[in-house]
């Protein structure tokens, strides 16, 4: 993309070959914890934060990255009537989801906390076309997403969500 070669062998899929896969991707995830969160979000905007594991890495402390978190969803403007949905990291503390639910409470309608175990074993994307896309893969909601990796670039790729990467 940018020029250089990977130093590994790749294989490029299209488009319509990773919206396959997602959709294969699909049936694995747990069809009732899916319909209860359609219903529980409604028709309503969502704002999706993937997060990363910079404290439990040793990369800053706790409030540091809760504080962080904060500081930039508010410095993107994620819309205070929107739905959170927290996908947190495969590796991320309990207590970590804790602190950041009780110091986000105020900015949104609602707070979810993905909590679903096939959910940190399968790749986003699969839960994302679950969730928020209908069968003919068009978007349900307003949906924005805010992400500390490259996690979100598929998203905006397949599906043209708006996508922020942060700090």
């Amino acid at each position: 993309i940018l020029g250089e070669k990977p130093p590994m062998p790749v294989t490029v899929l299209d488009k319509t070959s990773l919206l396959k896969i997602f959709k294969q991707l699909r049936s694995l995830l747990d069809q009732d914890y899916i319909n209860q969160l359609r219903e529980q979000i409604g028709a309503a905007s969502v704002s999706i934060l993937l997060t990363s594991n910079f404290s439990e890495a040793g990369r800053m402390t706790l409030q540091q990255e809760i504080e962080a978190y904060r500081e930039f969803l508010i410095s993107t403007r994620a819309s205070d009537r929107s739905i959170l949905i927290i996908k947190p990291h495969p590796r991320d503390s309990t207590q970590k989801m804790i602190a950041l639910q009780d110091t986000l409470t105020e900015l949104f309608a609602q707070i979810v906390i993905l909590s679903e175990t096939s959910l940190f074993f399968l790749p986003f994307e699969a839960f994302f076309t679950a969730a928020f896309l209908d069968e003919n893969l068009k978007l349900t909601n307003q949906v924005e997403v805010f992400a500390f990796s490259s996690a979100c670039l598929a998203l905006k790729l397949l599906f043209n969500v708006p996508s922020f990467i942060g700090f």
